[in-house]
């Protein structure tokens, strides 16, 4: 019973070449002051040189190289599994995360995401903790009212690169569904990112474009955002909402981050859209994902809704 496509990830680009202080409970607040909106900056891609591996980029006395370059082209998720990880086996907030979310379709890797009535079947075991016996268990939100008597879960999940990396250039070609409470996004993981204190030096959640907007009516937004020093009493973020002045549901568009000891500049289709510190910026290496989560009910962001079963 597929509900929804949520989201596609077509050419996972390509990965190039990459204070908080506390006293007792006082939290010393960050200067921003130096971010900016759309920048001047142009995607590197575009206007640099690009070699095969290290030793070209060295040969022809520096620039940038290939590190991964993913199409997504794979015969068998077995080949996809060489790769990239599935995102956690069980309870995410109000679904279930299950590798059978992932698929493989002319080229692109697919996230989806339905309602089941029994998420147990089906799904495989052998997983991470947070299962029964390995699968999708019923202690998640649950959806009634569709007129046959049963209680349904969400089934969706997500990809995680097997490949960590600090600096470089991060680019991933999507397309997102029109359907109030699918939360898609493409950000990278590091496990310093709980580490508290130093700010997201020592470890940042990057969320390169998170897909939030199309319940509060603003289809033309798109989302950047940090997270670091964990994800409870202590959680420092920032992000800033970019209107791209055109529908970002309609159709394939591209997302990238450009990395670098110094800033962070985030780019959608090709246009720098902002240029900023962070947390402070996260000099070790992270994880890519490539995730998909579903809402019943809204934030500040007024973003999710119950999701309709077909």
């Amino acid at each position: 019973m597929f509900h929804t496509i949520a989201a596609f990830f077509q050419k996972i680009g390509v990965i190039l070449c990459a204070f908080f202080q506390m006293l007792g409970w006082w939290i010393v607040p960050l200067n921003h002051s130096g971010d900016q909106i759309r920048p001047d900056y142009t995607n590197p891609l575009t206007v640099e040189a690009i070699y095969q591996d290290k030793q070209a980029a060295e040969a022809a006395g520096g620039g940038w190289y290939e590190i991964l370059i993913d199409n997504f082209d794979y015969q068998s998720k077995a080949e996809l599994e060489q790769v990239w990880d599935y995102s956690l086996h069980g309870n995410r907030n109000q679904e279930w995360w299950c590798p059978q979310s992932v698929s493989l379709r002319g080229g692109n890797v697919i996230v989806g995401a339905w309602l089941d009535a029994d998420p147990a079947a089906g799904c495989p075991g052998n997983s991470a903790k947070g299962n029964v016996d390995g699968k999708c268990a019923a202690s998640t939100t649950h959806f009634h009212g569709y007129g046959d008597g049963e209680d349904y879960e969400v089934v969706t999940g997500g990809i995680n690169s097997k490949l960590y990396q600090a600096f470089g250039y991060f680019e991933v070609r999507v397309q997102v569904p029109r359907q109030d409470g699918m939360w898609s996004a493409f950000w990278l993981q590091s496990p310093g990112q709980g580490q508290i204190g130093n700010g997201g030096r020592d470890g940042t959640e990057i969320d390169v474009f998170e897909s939030v907007f199309t319940n509060a009516g603003l289809p033309n937004q798109v989302a950047h955002a940090f997270l670091w020093d964990g994800y409870s009493t202590f959680c420092r973020t920032h992000g800033e909402k970019i209107g791209m002045g055109k529908d970002m549901y309609d159709g394939w568009h591209t997302y990238g981050l450009l990395w670098t000891p110094d800033c962070y500049i985030f780019f959608v289709d090709g246009i720098a859209t902002w240029k900023t510190t962070g947390g402070g910026v996260s000099q070790v290496p992270g994880h890519l994902r490539l995730t998909n989560e579903v809402r019943t009910t809204g934030n500040n962001n007024a973003a999710w809704s119950t999701p309709m079963k077909e």
